[in-house]
């Protein structure tokens, strides 16, 4: 990340967070610390919305069309669905400068299309999906540094042209430290079962496994154990409307996954070749990621 001197917004002065939940109140986190100069907006329901104001994470502004208006970039970061219903909210407040609305969900079959036929020459709406995140929830759980060498995935052509593009990028990088990667929309959803939604339900398969059938166990459990069930801490109401919303593809990569465990564990304990070449893999994907 740099410093607050290096970062200089041109044309994004003014950033509004609708839900400041663990993924909103970490953005403006970020936003506050490395951008000062960029003034916060916030809307939450119930008393999130003056805990922030009272933190001075976000303006002393509670009228939901006036933060918006005010905007040059929105964020949506309620539920995933909420999304849709929010950025017909936002769309239904006339503006009269450029705005770039985007997402932070982590389904976007539905999101993407709807966003689509939201855009226009004064607004783009671009589905977005940082891949930051803890076992923590709610606003009590938001931090500082959260999507640090993390990617943060836009959902698009490369080469496809929005609404204060380059700058927005700028400040993924810059300010949160992310790792930007383009992902087309129709790919998106199936990727993110492989690497994060069947993995959180891998963790709590796990753990579940161990509980039932091994429960002497558990107190002798080591880092390991640890570590692969962390996910399984994570929260319940999360991981069962992303359940829901990429259902499909989740299941197809568990039932795959299944089907590769009673292949390979036929032929248990590996050569140890194959484990030292899987190393290798791995530590050479983990070299590329860090260096990216």
């Amino acid at each position: 990340m740099t410093s607050n001197s290096e970062f200089k917004p041109e044309h994004i002065k003014s950033v509004a967070v609708i839900g400041l939940g663990l993924i909103g109140a970490s953005i403006l986190k970020d936003l506050k610390r490395w951008s000062p100069s960029i003034t916060r907006y916030g809307w939450s329901t119930g008393v999130t919305l003056q805990a922030a104001i009272h933190d001075g994470l976000i303006e002393n502004e509670t009228d939901f069309t006036s933060i918006i208006k005010h905007a040059d970039l929105v964020v949506i970061a309620t539920p995933i669905h909420a999304t849709s219903d929010a950025a017909d909210k936002i769309n239904a407040i006339t503006v009269k400068k450029p705005q770039l609305i985007i997402d932070v969900a982590s389904v976007k079959k539905d999101i993407g299309t709807h966003f689509s036929e939201l855009s226009n020459t004064t607004r783009t709406f671009i589905p977005t999906h940082p891949m930051g995140g803890s076992e923590k929830s709610g606003y009590a759980g938001s931090k500082i540094g959260i999507f640090k060498d993390k990617p943060w995935i836009i959902c698009g052509d490369r080469e496809s042209d929005f609404i204060f593009k380059n700058e927005f990028i700028k400040i993924l990088s810059d300010v949160f430290g992310s790792q930007v990667n383009f992902v087309a929309l129709d790919v998106h959803d199936v990727a993110i079962a492989s690497v994060s939604h069947m993995v959180l339900n891998l963790s709590h398969l796990l753990f579940d496994y161990v509980a039932r059938n091994h429960p002497d166990a558990l107190p002798l459990a080591g880092e390991s154990f640890v570590t692969s069930t962390r996910l399984a801490s994570d929260n319940p109401q999360m991981l069962h409307e992303i359940g829901i919303a990429n259902e499909d593809a989740i299941k197809k990569e568990l039932l795959d996954f299944a089907d590769f465990i009673t292949s390979n564990a036929q032929d248990l304990p590996k050569s140890i070749e194959y484990y030292h070449s899987n190393k290798l893999a791995r530590d050479a994907w983990l070299h590329h990621r860090r260096n990216k």
